[in-house]
């Protein structure tokens, strides 16, 4: 049988090397999630320490080193993916500044659980609903990649944020309602436009048309 030999603030098993040490701690709770820390039992034995949620020697440790935001002020953020096939190009415009803009369509589909379950029971696939998203590209260079390199059907990767704008009739009157659109910017870190060409050629079934009636505002990225 292995004895337990106790050696001041040590317990070491007889045939092992191995020592696990018990420490006092002060380490305060902070935060919603408490951290780990050793206190004294009521019988005046101590709990041990867990050295993954202590990364320094002063109180007040957060259990990550995520960033936090300032006190008094509440994290956020703005960022959208999508994957789906190019449905349709705008021509590209140029802003004042100098730089250039534009607009294309991005379709997803998606199918309820229900509906793929029940489907999948009859042998055939569910009814599939597709979702049409507008984007907006910012930058010289990423307009004229899409120019020579994007075409109807193909799928892409969309990283950007959302915004909102207030299209215009032909007279120049705004509409009541806003548009979303996923806007890309050249000079915003993380925001991306990606090509994945299709490896086998097919008939398209996407419009590649604008929509009659409204015109297109853009803004400065």
């Amino acid at each position: 049988m292995v004895a337990l030999l106790a050696r001041g603030d040590c317990l070491r098993l007889s045939n092992s090397s191995a020592c696990t040490a018990f420490v006092p701690s002060s380490i305060p709770v902070r935060g919603s999630v408490p951290c780990l820390k050793s206190q004294e039992d009521e019988l005046g034995a101590i709990s041990p320490v867990d050295d993954e949620y202590y990364k320094h020697d002063a109180g007040g440790y957060y259990t990550d080193d995520a960033p936090r935001a300032p006190e008094g002020m509440s994290p956020s953020l703005n960022n959208v993916t999508l994957c789906g096939r190019i449905g349709f190009i705008d021509q590209p415009v140029s802003l004042g500044n100098g730089n250039k803009a534009l607009r294309l369509s991005i379709a997803t589909s998606d199918v309820s659980m229900s509906v793929l379950f029940n489907s999948l029971k009859r042998g055939r696939m569910g009814a599939v609903r597709t979702s049409w998203h507008k984007v907006v590209i910012y930058g010289q260079g990423n307009v004229d990649y899409i120019q020579s390199r994007a075409r109807v059907g193909e799928l892409a990767l969309v990283v950007g944020a959302l915004s909102y704008y207030t299209p215009q009739t032909p007279e120049g009157m705004p509409y009541r309602a806003k548009i979303a659109e996923i806007a890309v910017r050249q000079r915003w870190s993380g925001h991306t436009f990606i090509l994945m060409p299709r490896t086998a050629q097919s008939g398209d079934d996407y419009a590649n048309h604008p929509i009659d009636g409204v015109s297109d505002s853009y803004g400065n990225p």
